[in-house]
């Protein structure tokens, strides 16, 4: 469970950057999504040592190299959604004819 659950903790953000033009193509919300999962398991890193301070041999939460690995993975899942959406739909919807009716 928690393998699918860091295979799929940071598609909405690389979905998300893209589909709102955050950034300018695949790669560039792919880095971003790259760079997010090592903050996110050093701030995991920290609270554990803060929470616990290493006192009972072992911390509730775990900082492992799988994790980032994963969650990198959940960045090109994203993409490869996007692409998917913005072909079936996204790019049909810009595509719909303005009318000349009055509000």
């Amino acid at each position: 469970m928690q393998t699918v659950g860091n295979l799929i903790l940071l598609t909405p953000l690389t979905f998300c950057l893209l589909t709102f033009k955050l950034s300018k193509n695949g790669f560039v919300a792919m880095y971003i999504t790259f760079f997010t999962s090592p903050f996110i398991e050093s701030f995991q890193f920290l609270q554990n040592y803060v929470a616990t301070s290493f006192e009972y041999g072992e911390a509730y939460r775990s900082v492992d190299i799988d994790d980032i690995i994963l969650n990198s993975l959940s960045g090109i899942i994203g993409v490869i959604l996007f692409k998917i959406m913005n072909k079936k739909f996204i790019s049909k919807l810009n595509k719909v004819p303005e009318t000349d009716i009055p509000y």
